[in-house]
């Protein structure tokens, strides 16, 4: 606490965890290992159901906008429903988002 302060940081001392291993923050866990996704985005995210619209297409893409860095190609697997003019909702719905990136 005393280099943080030294730097004029300032922590307020009833919201502070002290010893604590990691947090969760914007959709990532932060620990002493390092950033990975947060596990309850992804399970949010894997339990949406699949989207049968184009505004449920939207917040589906919002969602996984948060988890885009840990997704290898996302831009452009997700630019492929945000251009394309036409996109189809058939009665079985798509695939969910985090199969088709994971692919």
């Amino acid at each position: 606490m005393e280099r943080t302060a030294k730097h004029g940081l300032v922590f307020n001392a009833s919201k502070c965890i002290i010893g604590k291993e990691g947090i969760s923050f914007f959709g990532n866990q932060y620990t002493g290992e390092g950033i990975s996704p947060d596990l309850n985005k992804l399970r949010d995210l894997n339990n949406m159901p699949t989207p049968r619209s184009k505004d449920e297409l939207k917040r589906l893409l919002g969602l996984t906008t948060y988890l885009s860095q840990y997704i290898p190609n996302y831009s452009s697997k997700a630019n492929h429903f945000e251009t394309s003019p036409r996109t189809k909702f058939h009665s079985n719905g798509m695939p969910s988002m985090i199969s088709v990136c994971m692919h």
